[in-house]
């Protein structure tokens, strides 16, 4: 002021600022599965399209896979081998950061609708075990079934009878088809064909 000098100097008081925290890392990007959709396949999620914002390669992510929009149960690796309930749904996947170094999750797409395994090769061309007039009989194969008609009907038999004398008739066989399996008309590469005398 026009009449006072300052003051003397106060002793020091230290004071520090707040830390500024540390952004934990957010996921984002995208997950997608690989692998056939057939049962019995394993399907795999793929985390490459995953991004952390800011960076980080310390998370550790959970996964959980998606029947349509249920959760299955116990179902929490990177990897799933599809099963008989799943035939005829999609299936789906979230992968989760470990909420420690990372937060946030990512859901996939759905995959295509989840079939049945395909069946095995054609079996060999059947063969004649006797014949008569109006009656053939093939040497049967326990879980095959036959046609006498390529394919349009088939029978366990492989007994025929009420047929017509002194016609051909060309028959094939295929391995029955079961519930996990998929549904197939496997012709046989090379058909016997039988007259009946």
């Amino acid at each position: 002021t026009p009449t006072h000098n300052a003051s003397l100097v106060s002793t020091g008081t230290s004071i520090q600022t707040q830390t500024q925290p540390v952004a934990v890392p957010e996921m984002g990007g995208i997950i997608s599965i690989t692998g056939e959709t057939k049962y019995g396949s394993v399907l795999t999620a793929d985390i490459s399209g995953i991004t952390y914002t800011p960076p980080t390669t310390s998370d550790a992510p959970t996964y959980e896979w998606y029947r349509g929009n249920t959760a299955i149960s116990g179902a929490n690796s990177s990897t799933y081998m599809l099963v008989q309930a799943d035939i005829g749904e999609t299936i789906k996947v979230r992968a989760s950061a470990d909420g420690t170094n990372a937060t946030g999750s990512v859901m996939s797409g759905e995959t295509t609708i989840v079939e049945k395994a395909d069946g095995p090769s054609a079996p060999p061309a059947p063969t004649v075990a006797s014949k008569t007039a109006t009656n053939i009989t093939l040497n049967g194969v326990v879980g095959q079934e036959y046609s006498r008609d390529n394919g349009t009907t088939w029978q366990d038999s492989p007994i025929f009878s009420e047929l017509t004398p002194d016609t051909e008739y060309t028959f094939i066989t295929r391995v029955k088809k079961n519930g996990d399996a998929q549904s197939f008309i496997s012709k046989c590469r090379n058909p016997r064909e039988y007259f009946c005398d």
